[in-house]
């Protein structure tokens, strides 16, 4: 793939085209980094480190990690959940987690990380389990599994000594 930046002179009108293929989030989120850096690189050189780009009908969008809820891969395909929309993703959830870690992203079950900012409340659950209630009411389960790093991360869990 190759992406061509080129500025103009003032007298012809400004453009963006994309040929594809077929549209992927890959290459969505390929124009957007480019985009982006290119504008960063001319005004102040700074990169934020956790900007996130996604994908809504079609459009490329950059989210800040405090306006998603959770984030889940079904199927293979990562879905970024913010408060009234649902974008997709060309990142993998491991890569998410990792990089979403200081902002209080944690992973509550095989295939979902939340944001630990966003959750109202948590609620019992069968079989030992806990829930999450989302800012946005979206109710979300915490699986055994991952039940001591929430109990941790949310200060409930005793230490223990080795």
């Amino acid at each position: 793939m190759k992406i061509i930046l080129e500025q103009i002179n003032g007298n012809e009108e400004e453009q963006i085209v994309v040929k594809y293929r077929q549209l992927r989030p890959e290459l969505l989120y390929a124009v957007g980094e480019s985009l982006i850096g290119k504008i960063e690189g001319d005004t102040n050189g700074t990169k934020e480190s956790n900007r996130l780009f996604a994908i809504c009908d079609k459009e490329i969008f950059v989210l800040k990690p405090s306006d998603i809820l959770y984030i889940e891969s079904v199927e293979g395909k990562t879905f970024m959940y913010c408060e009234n929309r649902v974008y997709e993703s060309a990142q993998k959830l491991k890569e998410l987690e990792a990089m979403l870690k200081e902002d209080n992203f944690l992973r509550i079950s095989r295939t979902v990380l939340a944001n630990l900012n966003n959750v109202r409340s948590f609620f019992p659950v069968l079989a030992g389990q806990l829930g999450a209630t989302m800012l946005n009411g979206e109710k979300l389960i915490i699986t055994r599994r991952y039940m001591t790093n929430v109990q941790t991360a949310l200060g409930l869990q005793k230490g223990t000594s080795k």
